[in-house]
């Protein structure tokens, strides 16, 4: 073995940091301080220090070291993983864990792969230990099984409180990937992610900015997809912040693209803010209510993981509408920068590829910068084109009144229920 994976008798290990990104996510510089990675800060808590040095590495110096650990997020991370394994000769046996890794197909090159929750593990990991939901290159069994939360994490003065959702919104990954287990019972409120919350849920009782999520902008879509917020709660949220003469935003992260949309209707949404405002007084200071769209993308592991991909891009109808509604008090306005039906494709279709040529062609195309440089309905067209068989692949009803049933045969990863 080669004296560079050595220091002080310890073997060197690397923590892979991208920087030849084909996707950029928006994380601060210090990315490793991010909530997103006390998966990661436990992992690398857990090494026996007597053994292992860590260092963080990049793509060119990855080679030096036998062994590298790679925390995959989101699908941002597993495309560039793909650049990365398809464009580079790796020599290092490369450990891919983290909350996006599922499809245990994306990472077949890889040495080990974690599904679900690692910490305890990653000793283990480094010397070939069979766990249930570690899969081993060199030794494929037939069934995985994800794994849940344990113990929660405490690392230094950061402090997991909970994990998945009460809620189960049919469309959340987080929350069916995870059973809701808390510390303290009450009032949900995730230590991942603060606009998790629902909108009733949100104290605005003084100036200031804040975050929660409704969506769906009709009642309708909220309902169809198990998310319990009525036209009625949002009139009473609203009341409550006019009354109280609140001065600031509340950003409203909102989801678009359900199968059943054909085109954005704000006007729902709209009526109920101008039934509040009409009975403010004239105000100099407005409050803001901000909404930021995403497109819908079924997830893996969720009741709608099988339903029908909307390819209809609705950018245009949120870009040509900045503002929607200036009041007396309330403004509402649109966050003109929406992700695109394309970019929601891709990250589809990387969930569910299933075959060696099926990836080296999101390779080819994805990471391709004359395809990032093309506008999103030629994208769309070549994406059906090369991946039709994953976009046109299921054609039931959208009902989703059913109980989840994790039905992944076409899979060989078994989700622990």
């Amino acid at each position: 073995m080669s004296k560079m994976w050595f220091c002080m008798g310890k073997i060197e290990i690397g923590i892979l940091v991208f920087t030849d990104k084909i996707k950029e996510r928006g994380l601060s510089s210090d990315i490793y301080n991010n909530k997103k990675y006390w998966g990661l800060k436990s992992i690398i808590n857990d090494l026996d220090k007597d053994k292992y040095n860590v260092n963080y590495i990049s793509e060119c110096n990855i080679n030096k070291y036998e062994y590298v650990l790679l925390s995959i997020i989101s699908y941002y991370d597993a495309l560039n993983y793909i650049n990365l394994a398809f464009s580079n000769k790796i020599k290092s046996k490369l450990i891919v864990g983290g909350p996006y890794v599922l499809n245990h197909h994306v990472y077949k090159d890889s040495d080990s792969v974690c599904l679900g929750r690692g910490e305890n593990q990653i000793n283990g990991i480094m010397e070939k230990t069979e766990y249930s939901n570690v899969i081993i290159k060199t030794n494929i069994k037939a069934n995985y099984r994800v794994r849940e939360l344990e113990k929660f994490l405490c690392i230094g003065n950061l402090q997991e409180k909970s994990v998945g959702c009460k809620a189960k919104c049919f469309f959340c990954q987080y929350a069916w990937k995870n059973k809701y287990k808390a510390i303290k019972e009450g009032n949900y409120q995730s230590s991942y992610s603060a606009y998790e919350d629902y909108i009733q849920n949100v104290d605005v009782s003084k100036n200031g900015r804040y975050v929660t999520a409704i969506d769906g902008l009709t009642e309708y879509s909220r309902y169809k997809v198990n998310k319990r917020i009525s036209n009625k709660d949002i009139e009473i949220k609203l009341e409550e912040i006019a009354n109280n003469n609140i001065r600031g935003m509340l950003k409203i992260y909102n989801i678009i693209g359900y199968p059943w949309e054909t085109k954005i209707d704000f006007s729902e949404f709209i009526e109920i803010v101008k039934k509040i405002d009409i009975k403010q007084k004239e105000r100099e200071n407005k409050f803001t209510l901000y909404l930021t769209h995403t497109h819908f993308v079924p997830k893996l592991l969720t009741p709608m993981e099988n339903v029908l991909l909307n390819i209809k891009d609705f950018r245009a109808e949120i870009v040509e509408k900045p503002v929607l509604f200036t009041g007396k008090f309330f403004k509402v306005a649109n966050n003109i920068y929406i992700t695109s039906s394309a970019s929601a494709a891709e990250e589809y279709i990387v969930d569910r590829v299933d075959n060696d040529i099926d990836l080296h062609l999101i390779y080819k195309i994805f990471c391709n910068k004359k395809y990032i440089g093309l506008d999103s309905k030629s994208k769309i067209n070549n994406i059906k084109h090369y991946f039709g068989k994953y976009l046109n692949g299921y054609s039931g009803d959208y009902n989703i009144e059913y109980p989840h049933k994790n039905n992944l045969s076409r899979r060989f990863i078994e989700y622990s229920s």
